[in-house]
């Protein structure tokens, strides 16, 4: 089955806006002949806004004309140094890798003392540190809860899942002491097999609940309840066949509403 993702937000950084463009002016500007300290400097991104790094590494910005409005954020670099600044409006090319961005790597860009991003070769950004990489979402969860006829944990039981378009993919939920069970499972629909009883004297059958169930897990996951409490009896007397054999009476149990069955044995 095709898994679906979403393309995970893990931007862990500061957003910048058009109010931290360039920062203010000195009192006095420095002799012509005072060289800008290592790593300083400003570049062109390929969109047209100019990003200054400023000494200690923060980061000033002055947008386009017309780009004032667009937000902006920074991601460190692969690399653990370098700072990549992405414009809201490039997210989505950047992030899917439509749009290279090593040409957004403002730390690496300026310490090799271009200005221009857009006009550089593509083998000119091989030395420059990419994003990381991004961690793919994670798959929704599928939340099933046990009840027997009582509306108690039944005494043990099992569920198995298969993905209504590949039954390969299945797998089978473990109960915990309250009766539940979660399964991480894409987006899609699912079969549901599962059984569960309580046991009397001598590990005997008292109950015994089967069935097949449907459901859809979507982005948000999805909640599923084998309710034993919503099954009808039905009835069916066998008479002794032996001596040594007692009558035994049946209890089946349905669920309106599904394929549910709960079987009880007197």
């Amino acid at each position: 089955m095709l898994r679906r993702r979403t393309m995970a937000a893990a931007l862990a950084a500061a957003a910048l806006t058009g109010a931290m463009a360039a920062p203010a002016a000195a009192e006095s500007d420095p002799p012509a002949t005072a060289a800008p300290p290592p790593g300083t400097g400003s570049v062109v991104l390929p969109t047209g806004d100019r990003v200054h790094v400023l000494p200690g590494g923060a980061l000033g910005l002055a947008p386009a004309a017309g780009r004032e409005g667009v937000a902006f954020t920074t991601v460190r670099a692969a690399d653990g140094d370098g700072l990549i600044v992405i414009p809201g409006d490039r997210a989505d090319e950047i992030l899917s890798g439509a749009e290279d961005a090593r040409r957004y790597n403002v730390t690496d860009l300026v310490a090799d003392g271009r200005t221009d991003a857009a006009a550089l070769a593509a083998a000119d950004l091989r030395a420059y540190a990419e994003l990381p990489p991004i961690a793919a979402a994670a798959d929704p969860t599928l939340t099933v809860t046990v009840r027997d006829h009582a509306g108690a944990v039944p005494d043990s039981g099992f569920a198995t899942w298969y993905d209504s378009d590949d039954p390969e993919h299945s797998g089978t939920l473990e109960f915990d002491a309250a009766g539940v069970a979660a399964a991480d499972l894409p987006p899609g629909d699912y079969l549901l097999t599962h059984a569960v009883w309580n046991l009397g004297p001598g590990d005997a059958f008292t109950e015994y609940v089967f069935g097949v169930s449907h459901v859809t897990v979507d982005a948000d996951g999805a909640e599923f309840v084998l309710d034993g409490t919503a099954a009808s009896p039905v009835t069916a007397e066998t008479p002794a066949t032996t001596a040594t054999t007692s009558r035994a009476t049946s209890a089946l149990r349905c669920a309106p509403s599904s394929t549910r069955r709960s079987l009880r044995t007197a």
